[in-house]
C-alpha cells in the first residue's frame, strides 16, 4: 500500500502544481515580468530620463509589501491548507485508517479554519460594512459544507486509486486509476465553486449604494463593458472562505476589489443592463441610458476614490473628460491593464486624449507602456506614473494600495526627479572597478539620498523614501553585474 499511495499521490500534486504554473505562465502580466524584469536598469535609466523631460513617476518596485507579494514562496503558502490535507489522506491511506478520518479533517481545516478567518479578516478590516452576513448564515454554512463535500470527494477518489493500484496493478485498471486521479485533480481545482455561488448570492441582495446614496467610504469602478472578463493571474488567492486553495486567474475587477480592504465599504459600479450579474467584484447598480452620467458625476462627488480601467469606448472617454472638468483627477487611479503593445497604446491615448491636459508629459515608448500598469494625479494636479518591470497583479496591487494610502494621508508619492537622481548615483557607484572607491562612493550616495530625503515637504511620510533610495542603488549595482 506504501508504494501505490505514494505513486497516486504524487502524481496528484505533481498535475496540480503544473496547473498552477501553467496559469502562470499563461498569464499575460507575468509574461510581460518575465521579460522586463532582467531589462531592470534600462526601465529606471528610460524613465529617469522621461523625469528629466519633465515627467513624474512613482515606482512599484520598492514600495512596502511588495517583495513579499513576489516572494516565491507564495503560492506554497496559499496553498498551505491543501497540502496539509494531501499529506493527512496520504498518511491516512498507507496506514489504512477508517474512511472517516480525511472527511473530518477536511471539517477541521476547511470549515472551521474557513469561519475563523473569514472572523479574522473582518475584524480587522475598519472600513468594511457591518453584518455583511446578517441574516445568511445557513447560506454560508451551507456554500462551506459543499466545499467540505466536494473536496471529501476528492480524496476518497484518491484513496480508491491508490487502493485498485494495489489491488490491481494491470492495464484496464491502470486506466481506471488514471481517471480517478484527474478526477480528483478537478475537483481539488474547482471545491470552491460551490462557496463561491453562495457568496455571489448573498451580494446580490446587497444594494449597490450609488449617486446621492453613496458613502464617503465607497470606491467608483470605472470601465469598458468589454473588459469585464479581463482575467488575471492572482497567487494571493485562498484567503477567504469562498476562494479557491490554489492560485487562480480571477477577473481583473475581482483583483481591484480584493486590494480595497480596510480602505473602503464597497466598490460600485453601473452594470451593463440585461447583463448576467457577476458573481464577485464591484457591486453593480443599473442606470438607463438617459441617468447614467448624471449618477456617475454624483457618486464620483461623494466618494473616496475613483479608480478606472482604461479603455476604449466612447462612454469611457467621457467619464475620463468628466472626472477632469470636475477636478477629481487627484483622486482618480486610471489602470492600464496587461494588452498587447498596440491596444495598450490605444488605452492609454484615450487618456492623454479625454483628460484635456495637452501639457501633461505623456510616454511614447512601448517598454514604457509595458512598465507603467496605472497613472495617477497628485492633489495639485501633477500627472504621475506608476512604473513596474511589467504589469502583473501586484504591480496593480501595489499602486492600487498606494494611492488609497496616499488619499488616506498614510502615504505619499516620490519627489519629483527622485528617480532620475537615483539612477545617476547608481551609475556612478556601478562604473567604479576598486572595491574600496566603489564602497565609499556608495557611502557617499547613501549620505546624499538620505540628505535628499529629508529635504522633502514635512507631510512626507519619514524613513520610507530613503530605503528606497538605497534599495535603487543596490539593485542598480546588482543588475549592472557588481557585487
Amino acid at each position: 500500500m506504501l508504494l501505490s499511495g505514494s505513486i497516486v499521490f504524487l502524481i496528484s500534486a505533481l498535475l496540480l502544481i503544473l496547473t498552477v504554473r501553467v496559469r502562470a505562465r499563461r498569464d499575460p502580466g507575468t509574461r510581460e515580468r518575465r521579460k522586463l524584469e532582467p531589462q531592470g536598469m534600462d526601465v529606471w535609466c528610460w524613465f529617469a530620463d522621461f523625469e528629466r523631460r519633465g515627467g513624474r513617476v512613482q515606482d512599484t518596485e520598492t514600495l512596502e509589501g511588495v517583495d513579499a507579494m513576489r516572494a516565491s514562496s507564495i503560492p506554497w503558502r496559499v496553498s498551505s491548507r491543501l497540502i496539509l490535507l494531501m499529506a493527512f489522506t496520504y498518511l491516512a491511506t498507507i496506514f489504512i485508517w477508517g474512511w472517516w478520518v480525511v472527511p473530518l479533517a477536511v471539517f477541521i481545516v476547511i470549515g472551521v479554519g474557513g469561519a475563523l478567518g473569514e472572523f479574522t479578516v473582518r475584524s480587522r478590516d475598519r472600513e468594511a460594512e457591518g453584518g455583511k452576513y446578517r441574516g445568511s448564515g445557513f447560506s454560508v454554512a451551507a456554500g462551506l459544507l459543499l466545499k467540505i463535500a466536494v473536496l471529501c470527494l476528492a480524496f476518497l477518489l484518491l484513496r480508491a486509486a491508490a487502493a485498485l493500484l494495489y489491488i490491481a496493478p494491470v492495464l484496464p485498471y491502470l486506466l481506471l486509476v488514471a481517471l480517478l486521479i484527474l478526477l480528483a485533480v478537478v475537483l481539488i481545482d474547482r471545491a470552491h465553486l460551490p462557496a463561491r455561488a453562495v457568496e455571489a448570492r448573498i451580494r446580490r441582495m446587497r444594494i449597490a449604494t450609488f449617486a446621492d446614496n453613496t458613502p464617503e467610504s465607497a470606491i467608483l469602478y470605472l470601465r469598458s463593458f468589454d473588459d469585464d472578463t479581463a482575467r488575471i493571474y492572482s497567487p494571493l488567492s485562498g484567503t477567504r472562505w469562498y476562494e479557491p486553495l490554489l492560485p487562480h486567474r480571477v477577473r481583473f475587477e475581482e483583483l481591484l476589489e480584493g486590494w480595497t480592504y480596510g480602505e473602503a465599504t464597497q466598490l460600485v459600479a453601473i452594470g451593463r443592463p440585461g447583463e448576467p450579474i457577476p458573481s464577485l467584484g464591484a457591486h453593480r447598480s443599473y442606470w438607463t441610458d438617459d441617468s447614467w452620467q448624471e449618477a456617475v458625476r454624483r457618486t464620483a462627488v461623494r466618494c473616496r476614490a475613483v479608480i478606472l480601467v482604461a479603455g476604449t469606448s466612447e462612454g469611457l472617454g467621457w467619464e475620463i473628460s468628466q472626472l477632469s472638468q470636475m477636478g477629481m483627477l487627484g483622486k482618480t487611479l486610471l489602470v492600464l491593464p496587461p494588452d498587447t503593445p498596440e491596444r495598450s497604446a490605444l488605452r492609454y491615448r484615450t487618456i492623454a486624449s479625454a483628460t484635456g491636459r495637452p501639457n501633461d508629459p505623456f510616454v511614447d515608448s512601448d517598454l514604457a507602456l509595458a512598465s507603467i500598469p496605472a497613472i495617477s494625479y497628485t492633489e495639485h494636479g501633477e500627472l504621475v506614473h506608476y512604473i513596474s518591470f511589467g504589469r502583473d497583479w501586484a504591480a496593480f496591487a501595489t499602486a492600487e494600495i498606494h494611492k488609497l494610502r496616499t488619499l488616506a494621508g498614510k502615504g505619499s508619492f516620490e519627489r519629483s526627479g527622485n528617480l532620475s537622481q537615483i539612477v545617476d548615483q547608481a551609475s556612478r557607484v556601478a562604473a567604479i572597478e576598486d572595491p574600496e572607491e566603489r564602497a565609499a562612493e556608495l557611502a557617499a550616495a547613501r549620505e546624499s539620498l538620505h540628505v535628499w530625503a529629508r529635504e522633502d515637504p514635512a507631510d512626507e511620510q519619514p524613513g520610507t523614501r530613503e530605503d528606497a533610495d538605497i534599495h535603487h542603488v543596490r539593485e542598480g549595482k546588482r543588475i549592472d553585474g557588481h557585487p
